[in-house]
């Protein structure tokens, strides 16, 4: 076995380095911004449309409810017409969610949780695209299109309540 010389790279990057690379955005921090201002900023209506949505206030009293008595509710607390009747709050984990947002920040602060939720998704829709190997400018045309066909159904009381079961 011979002594070859070979170029040998530091397995650790100078920290100047390390961390420009780390303070740079990268396509997926840019397009994240993107989608919001896409999706919330340049419509007239705005943030607001994730308010659409009449559930968003039930979603809350829920929310207090459980944070009030410690517990999930088993029958229905709030109904006028079936006072009692059995009753899941499938969605219990997105209540406690919005009742704390709501009760530190009031409704911005949900609407902005969710906001940013549905981004980080459409940026999630980009990244899968980009790491099973498909054109970057595909990807992101893709996306776009994605974003935008998913608009209408943009609602707080929707954005987390399929994740929380």
């Amino acid at each position: 076995m011979g002594s070859a010389t070979a170029a040998t790279t530091p397995l650790v990057q100078p920290r100047a380095l390390a961390l420009k690379n780390w303070l740079s955005p990268s396509l997926c921090d840019m397009f994240f911004l993107a989608v919001i201002a896409w999706s919330f900023m340049t419509s007239t209506t705005g943030w607001s449309r994730l308010l659409w949505d009449g559930d968003t206030a039930i979603h809350i009293a829920t929310g207090n409810w459980i944070l009030d008595h410690g517990k999930i509710p088993t029958a229905d607390p709030f109904s006028f017409t079936q006072p009692g009747a059995p009753w899941i709050p499938y969605e219990w984990g997105t209540e406690v969610l919005f009742a704390q947002l709501n009760h530190a920040f009031g409704l911005k602060g949900i609407v902005f949780v969710c906001g940013v939720a549905i981004a980080g998704l459409i940026v999630i829709l980009l990244r899968t695209m980009m790491t099973a190997g498909a054109d970057v400018l595909l990807s992101i045309v893709t996306a776009l299109f994605a974003s935008n066909a998913l608009l209408i159904h943009y609602h707080a009381a929707r954005t987390y309540s399929r994740c929380s079961s």
